[in-house]
């Protein structure tokens, strides 16, 4: 399945051996690799601070990014690179100095990418909804086929959260080869809201509150939904 990318140019511009549509194939990104040319920064200032639900907007509550530079060495004056936390510019092998081509772009190469979220090859940023886990991935967390529950069973099936694991390569957009993979991962939690709404009500009366929805009825209090695990 096609990663979902957006930016200046499509991620086939970058790496051509990816194919489209039905030829699109992850294997063209190559082997992963860690490269000290790369540093990345907390991904816990982003992934760790606010929790993530099912069916949550991302890029309008919450803001969710990754985000890499190039190493900074003492022969290596390339705009925007910086000291790495642990360590001075004077320890850094000289192996890792960079000889930047481009300013570094992101893909997503492999993992379980939510496939209603966006990624932004120029940024690093994400934008869209968070899928069930059920949607993200019907074999490792089950997909459930009953639509009608009662006020018994209507927990069946059903999860409190669940990790979802997928990588990332930072790359120099000059040079392709000079790049550095790295494993995120989302700690989503079920919207048991939702998910009681979704079971408990029959088909004719999630037609019509679907319906309702999609007229502007019905809607949340905005971003402060958010701010604390109220499900």
């Amino acid at each position: 399945m096609p990663m979902v990318h957006s930016g200046q140019y499509p991620i086939e511009y970058y790496y051509p051996g990816l194919g489209t549509g039905p030829n699109y194939n992850t294997t063209g990104f190559g082997p992963t690799a860690e490269n000290c040319r790369f540093t990345w920064t907390d991904s816990g200032r982003t992934f760790g601070r606010k929790p993530i639900f099912e069916k949550q907007y991302v890029g309008k509550c919450i803001d969710i990014r990754v985000e890499a530079n190039y190493t900074r060495c003492l022969d290596s004056v390339v705009s925007g690179t910086y000291d790495p936390p642990f360590a001075g510019a004077d320890e850094i092998p000289m192996q890792c100095c960079p000889t930047a081509s481009g300013p570094i772009k992101y893909a997503i190469i492999g993992g379980e990418f939510p496939p209603s979220l966006l990624f932004d090859i120029d940024t690093g940023s994400m934008t869209g909804q968070i899928d069930t886990l059920q949607e993200i991935n019907p074999n490792r967390f089950g997909f459930i086929e009953r639509k009608e529950f009662t006020e018994i069973d209507y927990l069946d099936g059903s999860i409190g959260g669940g990790k979802v694991f997928f990588t990332v390569r930072a790359f120099d957009s000059g040079n392709t080869s000079d790049y550095s993979d790295r494993e995120f991962v989302f700690h989503i939690r079920t919207n048991w809201a939702l998910r009681r709404d979704r079971m408990l009500l029959n088909m004719n009366n999630q037609s019509y509150l679907d319906s309702m929805k999609e007229q502007g009825f019905f809607v949340g209090p905005g971003c402060d939904e958010y701010e604390e695990d109220i499900f």
